[in-house]
């Protein structure tokens, strides 16, 4: 990993409505049903699932996000919920 603004992050990344399941995350994100939102004229991230549903992301000068298209009653569930973790960031 180059020290020059790289960015290593293990994340545990599912919005889902409060109550509901979590969203799975895996080695095979697409089929999961995860898909990428990119930049024009800007590097996208890279993204690896793991077995253990981790999810780490690698950038260098880039950016994009991963998202999952979820359907919920907003009536009755207008909030959502997620949770990640960090474990290795680059240098300041």
């Amino acid at each position: 990993m180059s020290a020059k603004r790289a960015l290593a992050v293990l994340a545990v990344l599912a919005a889902v409505p409060a109550g509901a399941e979590p969203l799975a995350l895996g080695p095979d994100l697409a089929g999961l049903g995860w898909q990428e939102f990119t930049f024009d004229g800007l590097a996208p991230n890279r993204f690896i699932g793991h077995e253990d549903g981790a999810l780490e992301i690698l950038g260098e000068d880039s950016i994009s996000a991963l998202y999952h298209a979820v359907e919920a009653p907003l009536d009755k569930m207008p909030c959502l919920a997620w949770r990640w973790r960090v474990d290795e960031s680059g240098p300041p």
